[in-house]
């Protein structure tokens, strides 16, 4: 569902998944993949997932994995303004 939204974010979050993760079914998410751009009738999506698995294959260790504990580290919660 990442490539599909295409946001510039979503996109880092498949290339750091690809990275982190060796094990992918790539023939189910290719095949999904493909059932979605027919549906659509989009033919982006596979050269999207090329693209970043690319990126994920050579960047190895410079890429930055998702943290175990949630979405990317611990965000910083604003104050309540005080009146």
């Amino acid at each position: 569902m990442k490539i599909l939204a295409g946001r510039p974010q979503d996109i880092e979050d498949v290339v750091a998944i690809a990275a982190a993760r060796k094990d992918l079914k790539l023939d189910l998410v290719r095949g999904t993949l493909h059932m979605l751009e027919e549906a659509l009738d989009r033919n982006d999506l596979l050269p999207e997932l090329s693209r970043a698995l690319a990126r994920a294959q050579g960047a190895g260790e410079g890429v930055q994995r998702p943290s175990p504990g949630g979405r990317g580290g611990a965000k910083k919660r604003r104050q309540p303004r005080r009146r």
